[in-house]
């Protein structure tokens, strides 16, 4: 079956949120979704162009099965009229609405685009599918990049009566998550004691961006400098 006739035929309805005449597809379902049927598959941001007024067009090539597609969106703000001069928060919030155009170009959610509807991010439907489908350092990573007033939206966007439990859950997988970490940083603080490189440099390199500077505030100034040393092999 062709990458069009798998995506297209999808039913993206119930992860559609409606605000006024447009329809919203959530940019992280719609890469998870992607990524489930063709995992090798890849996205580019291009360079912004910025025009005359101030304003600022995004663009994002997708690359499914060897096939690319390169899709185009303004910054706007909520009434999508152009924004002059957009802050970088509204720039990055639009490369996400980019991303998810140009998947629609290979099927996804297509038939919403009736009307030029622009996707934007559900923040709840994001951190819901985090929750739900992936681990608790994903967790972490995909809080780190929320502002506490997106946190705040992301809890306020719960169904009714369940704000707290979701909370909830979100702080209970928070709290693996950094048990983890721990679990970690004592794997690496035996390695460095131990002087052992090969497994400082396992446990390491295998550490996303976040994790290192988490283990890395964990450590003491002593370990610090020991592991520089390891590392460098000193």
């Amino acid at each position: 079956m062709s990458v069009w006739k798998t995506l297209s035929s999808i039913d993206v309805n119930d992860h559609t949120t409606k605000k006024g005449k447009f329809t919203y597809l959530s940019w992280t379902w719609a890469w998870a979704t992607l990524m489930k049927h063709y995992p090798e598959s890849t996205y580019e941001f291009l360079p912004n162009e910025i025009h005359a007024d101030d304003s600022v067009t995004v663009y994002c090539k997708v690359t499914v099965e060897g096939v690319s597609h390169t899709m185009w969106l303004a910054v706007m703000d909520n009434k999508n009229s152009a924004i002059k001069n957009p802050s970088a928060r509204d720039i990055g919030d639009q490369k996400m609405r980019c991303l998810t155009k140009a998947l629609a170009m290979f099927g996804l959610g297509f038939y919403i685009y009736a009307g030029e509807s622009v996707p934007e991010a559900d923040l709840y439907d994001e951190l819901h599918l985090v929750l739900n489908s992936g681990s608790p350092q994903d967790l972490l990573e995909h809080l780190a990049v929320l502002t506490d007033e997106q946190k705040v939206e992301a809890y306020n966007g719960a169904p009714k009566g369940q704000k707290t439990q979701f909370k909830e859950l979100v702080s209970k997988m928070e709290t693996q998550a950094h048990a983890e970490l721990d679990a970690i940083t004592g794997d690496l603080t035996t390695c460095i004691y131990d002087k052992d490189k090969h497994g400082v440099d396992e446990i390491w390199d295998e550490c996303t961006k976040l994790q290192k500077k988490l283990i890395g505030a964990r450590l003491t100034e002593q370990l610090q400098e020991e592991f520089k040393s390891i590392r460098l092999g000193e």
